[in-house]
């Protein structure tokens, strides 16, 4: 299990929990990022309104698409990174419905390789 935010239905802040949640499914081309910091996204926003009801799945949603972090481990078909280790950040689209809003969050590998920088670096190459 990993801690993050997340919401059962759409509207204010007030629909947002933190709890438990389940581990990610890393898949054959996402990177698993061990959290280190993750922003609110105006798109975010948007979504926990319910104002881009069409691109969501389903209940509970696990929010947050920013995040950097460090690469605990990566799918099968992930190449480019040096092992489990370095740095990752990543923005929007690839991420969308990715939960990065909590300790540990799977992404698509295609966003971002970060590896050659530190924490800072990675979190200012995206922005």
């Amino acid at each position: 299990m990993r801690l993050g935010v997340y919401y059962e239905n759409f509207g204010e802040p007030s629909v947002l929990v933190y709890g438990s949640l389940p581990d990610p499914m890393l898949g054959p081309g996402d990177v698993l990022v061990d959290v280190a910091a993750a922003g609110v996204n105006p798109v975010d926003l948007k979504r926990r309104a319910g104002l881009t009801a069409p691109i969501l799945a389903t209940f509970p949603v696990f929010t947050g698409i920013d995040v950097v972090g460090t690469v605990a481990a990566i799918g099968a078909n992930v190449s480019g990174f040096p092992g489990a280790i370095g740095s990752f950040g990543c923005s929007f689209a690839a991420a969308l419905g990715s939960g990065t809003a909590a300790t540990r969050a799977a992404v698509p590998s295609v966003v971002s390789n970060r590896a050659h920088l530190d924490l800072l670096g990675a979190w200012v190459g995206i922005r």
